[in-house]
Order: C-alpha cells, then sequence, then structure tokens
C-alpha cells in the first residue's frame, strides 16, 4: 500500500488476504483428496484399477519405444473366502491390507502396485526380464506365505499363501491399445494356471499364437 495509510486499513485489507489465501489452501487440499480418492483403494492404500489400467498403457508404450522389457503379474489370494467365513471380514480386510505391505515393499520403487478386485493385485514392473521376472514372482509368493497373519481381536494367527500369474512385455504379437489388454490376459491364464497346479506358485504366460 502506498503511504500514507490507515493502521486499521492495512489491517483489515490483510486479514482479507489471509481470509482468502486460507479458502484457496482448502479448495486445494479438497481437490487433491478428491484426486487421490479417485484413484487410491481405501483400504490398502494401493492405487485401482481406475489408475493402474492407463499406467500400464504408458508403461508397456516406454518399453516398447526404448526396446526395454517389463514385468506384468497378477497375483490372487488362495482360499481367501475362507478366511472372511471362518474370521469375519475385519480379519479378511486386514490381510489383504498386510499383503498389500508386502507385495509393495518387495518391488522396486519404479513398480506399479494395484488392487484391481477383491483379492486381486497388478504388479507391472519396468525393465525386468523373463527370467528375473519369475525369480521376483516367486520371491513374493515366499513373502506372503513365510509368516503367518496377525489378525483384529487377537484371532489367528493364520497363514496366507497367493498364486501368481505372469506376462513380460513388449508382447510380439500385440501393439500399440491392444498390448496392455493382451498382456492382462495373458498373465490372468497364467494365474489360473498356477491355481491349477496346486496355488501358491507362478506359471508364466505366452503370447497368443
Amino acid at each position: 500500500m502506498p503511504g500514507p495509510f490507515e493502521v486499521e486499513e492495512l489491517a483489515l485489507r490483510l486479514r482479507g488476504r489471509l481470509a482468502a489465501k486460507r479458502r484457496a489452501d482448502q479448495m486445494r487440499a479438497a481437490l487433491e483428496a478428491g484426486l487421490a480418492a479417485a484413484v487410491i483403494d481405501p483400504l490398502t492404500g494401493l492405487h485401482n484399477r481406475r489408475y493402474a489400467v492407463p499406467q500400464l498403457a504408458r508403461i508397456a508404450a516406454a518399453a516398447r519405444r526404448e526396446d526395454r522389457p517389463f514385468a506384468v503379474m497378477i497375483a490372487d489370494l488362495d482360499h481367501f473366502k475362507q478366511v472372511n467365513d471362518r474370521h469375519g471380514h475385519a480379519a479378511g480386510d486386514a490381510v489383504l491390507t498386510e499383503v498389500a505391505r508386502r507385495l509393495r515393499a518387495g518391488l522396486g520403487p519404479d513398480a506399479l502396485a494395484a488392487r484391481i478386485g477383491g483379492e486381486e493385485f497388478l504388479l507391472v514392473v519396468p525393465d525386468m526380464q523373463r527370467h528375473a521376472a519369475e525369480a521376483a514372482a516367486r520371491r513374493l509368493c515366499a513373502t506372503v506365505a513365510e509368516r503367518p497373519f496377525a489378525l483384529p481381536d487377537g484371532q489367528g494367527p493364520v497363514r496366507v499363501t497367493i498364486s501368481i500369474g505372469l506376462a513380460v512385455g513388449p508382447d510380439p504379437m500385440a501393439a500399440g491399445h491392444a498390448e496392455p489388454e493382451a498382456l492382462l490376459v495373458q498373465a490372468d491364464r497364467a494365474l489360473y494356471r498356477a491355481k491349477a497346479r496346486g496355488r501358491n506358485c507362478v506359471r508364466l504366460g505366452r503370447p497368443a499364437a
């Protein structure tokens, strides 16, 4: 304010500016919270399907441009319904939350981890060859299986395992918008084979002929 000025007027204007800034900060915080809620699974804190599928497409496009491999895994808890039936849904939620934490901790900082279904997770790891991807998936299975899970209200602990279907891109049989979907189909079919082979294991998907 160019002088001369009244102190009371200066104080009034300052209060007005501060109030406007508080309102702007509140609106910005509400917008950021809304955006986060749209792409984050509230139970596990991982990304959700809405975020993960477009992100997979971006990873696939970058991998094809740079001629680098990447791994796509679908992990599913084995016999998860039994946990809910025997111990209740609060116990099931606790197991899902801890499985998500172990999966996230077992991946590198550049990996994508998302909960895409009730007990199903999508894991995408850039710049990873097939043999390394298979080893990483087996480590994730072991990480989940090796330590029992504590449950609320003093229940448990219970042991839980996961099965993983794995696909490795780029897919030579698909490109563009078709590639992410093709890799998801490969990983999903491999997951069914892992379930059929006794669970708590990893199976590798193959490109369609």
